[in-house]
């Protein structure tokens, strides 16, 4: 519940595809090697993907309103954990 500037937001409109799947770790990682990326190296929860206003949530078909706010958030601030 802490709150955080929108001042990082590099967008203000996104168009969001929510994939829900029953191995997420494994689907991340095919996901983010299909984007020419190297994969996460650590176990996730849920991940995404965004480009201009096009984003991509992959979550599990169980998940929580924290971990889905939290990958709706990059589809606005991108990668906020820097």
């Amino acid at each position: 519940n802490t709150p955080f500037a929108t001042k990082r937001n590099f967008t203000e409109s996104s168009t969001i595809r929510w994939v829900t799947v029953d191995n997420v770790q494994e689907a991340c990682e095919k996901e983010s090697r299909s984007r020419g990326y190297n994969g996460f190296g650590m176990s996730v929860l849920a991940c995404s993907f965004f480009k201009g206003d096009q984003c991509t949530i992959i979550t599990g078909k169980k998940t929580n309103m924290h971990t889905l706010g939290h990958e709706v958030r990059h589809c606005f601030q991108a990668d906020w954990h820097k």
